[in-house]
């Protein structure tokens, strides 16, 4: 009996380390994405502005600039300019949506429309 439980005790210490070896790994979560800078979305706000403006006389955008030091986006258009004053917006209440121009006789392109609030006594 006793040769018995030495080879049993034998045995499960060989199988105990193999069956711990195999448990299940868990994987570390990734990294947040990291918020981008207020350079990065001007950037992609301009690049987006300028390259949804189709020459159609509804929304060209001849070009648009920031200025960080007042916060001001300036849309040039071919009758005038927008300044947006970015420090005023309200981030919470954007909102895009896809707006069709076409009227019954022409048909356009669509067009994506930005909508933004402004914050209280700014």
């Amino acid at each position: 009996m006793t040769r018995m439980a030495f080879i049993c005790a034998a045995v499960l210490t060989a199988i105990l380390p193999a069956s711990a070896a195999q448990s299940a790994h868990h994987k570390s979560k990734p990294e947040p994405k990291p918020e981008p800078t207020q350079q990065e979305v001007v950037e992609y706000i301009r690049g987006a502005l300028l390259s949804l403006s189709p020459d159609d006389g509804i929304n060209d955008n001849i070009d648009v600039e920031f200025d960080p030091s007042t916060k001001v986006l300036t849309i040039t258009q071919p009758d005038g300019h927008c300044d947006q004053f970015m420090s005023a917006l309200n981030a919470n209440d954007v909102v895009w949506d896809v707006f069709d121009p076409s009227s019954p006789t022409q048909q356009r392109e669509r067009l994506i429309r930005l909508t933004l609030v402004s914050v209280s006594g700014k």
